[in-house]
């Protein structure tokens, strides 16, 4: 006896003093529910209940979601758990709500006791995290979207400015007319192949090419035809170049072949290939152009400590060609 007074006291200084509310509710007509009693909790959150108090009346916002849990406990005459938000003087408030069944002795709900923990702050902390989580995920993903933007530009740019710079070099390093190398890459191709001839004990040729009378050419049939001719002979030295080789145009009428892995023989072989080709193409041809050069040809040899002195001696040599009559090849 003095344990059941015991029990019965913790439990009503529990009701009394509990930061949770506590309440039981019965059923009551129209599917509706009564209010039987509650705890100071459930009082504060709910100051106009009165024992008696129908649901309806206390919660006339939301009354069909709030009492949804209460209808499944009654039907399942079973523990039921759930979380609920409805206005409690014009604020939204969030409840996680447990309702326990008190059954008779033929197993039908008689009443349901029932605890709510208000949630509230922890569900608006929640949603600010929430909703800081995605301002942040748009910012990152706008901030990522102009990063790739940027990037894109930034490899628009970078294509650009390497096209830029090949244009640049095909300027600096290419004849405008003929698309042949000029003579500042002539000469930087002549020393390194050079050096590595002299590196590899490989053999290097040069054949220097002069066009006769390009200056009659010009005067009998007008500079654009001038121009023709010159680019005849660049098409012909590209037409006679390996990969490896370097057909250069030094300047007006004069051009050069780099010729790598090539002894003076084989040098003399093409350039007089070379010559015959472009006298070939103007004969048969009424009113056509005949375009006629002249050629010299040197081998580097150990020697030779620099380019220029393998030019000087091609040099000569072409020199000596169009002194002993034109249109010939002469070796250095």
């Amino acid at each position: 006896m003095k344990r059941d007074d015991e029990r019965m006291r913790f439990l009503s200084e529990l009701w009394d003093a509990s930061p949770d509310p506590f309440w039981v509710c019965e059923p009551a007509p129209g599917g509706d529910f009564r209010l039987v009693s509650f705890n100071p909790a459930q009082k504060a959150i709910l100051p106009h209940a009165r024992e008696g108090s129908l649901f309806r009346e206390l919660l006339p916002q939301g009354y069909d979601e709030a009492t949804l849990g209460y209808r499944e406990c009654m039907e399942s005459a079973a523990v039921v758990r759930f979380d609920q938000r409805y206005p409690i003087d014009g604020r939204p408030r969030f409840f996680r709500t447990t309702l326990v069944p008190i059954t008779g002795p033929s197993g039908r709900v008689l009443r349901i006791w029932g605890t709510s923990r208000d949630l509230t702050d922890l569900s608006d902390a929640r949603e600010t995290a929430e909703a800081a989580a995605r301002d942040l995920e748009n910012t990152v993903a706008e901030r990522t979207s102009m990063l790739e933007a940027v990037i894109k530009e930034l490899a628009k740019a970078n294509r650009e400015l390497s096209e830029a710079n090949k244009r640049y070099q095909d300027l600096a390093l290419k004849d405008p007319l003929t698309g042949l190398a000029n003579r500042r890459c002539f000469e930087e191709s002549g020393a390194r192949e050079l050096s590595r001839m002299r590196r590899y004990g490989r053999n290097l040729s040069l054949v220097l090419f002069d066009m006769d009378d390009l200056k009659r050419l010009n005067d009998e049939f007008g500079h654009p035809q001038g121009d023709l001719a010159i680019k005849r002979v660049a098409d012909e030295l590209v037409a006679a170049c390996r990969a490896t080789d370097i057909a250069a145009r030094l300047g007006g009428d004069e051009f050069a072949l780099i010729l790598p892995e090539t002894g003076r023989e084989e040098a003399l072989v093409l350039a007089t290939r070379i010559l015959e080709s472009l006298l070939s193409r103007g004969r048969g041809s009424p009113g056509a152009m005949s375009v006629s050069a002249s050629a010299g040809v040197a081998c580097a040899n150990g020697d030779d400590a620099a380019f220029p002195e393998l030019y000087a001696r091609a040099d000569q040599a072409l020199y000596r060609a169009k002194n002993s009559g034109k249109g010939k090849v002469v070796p250095g």
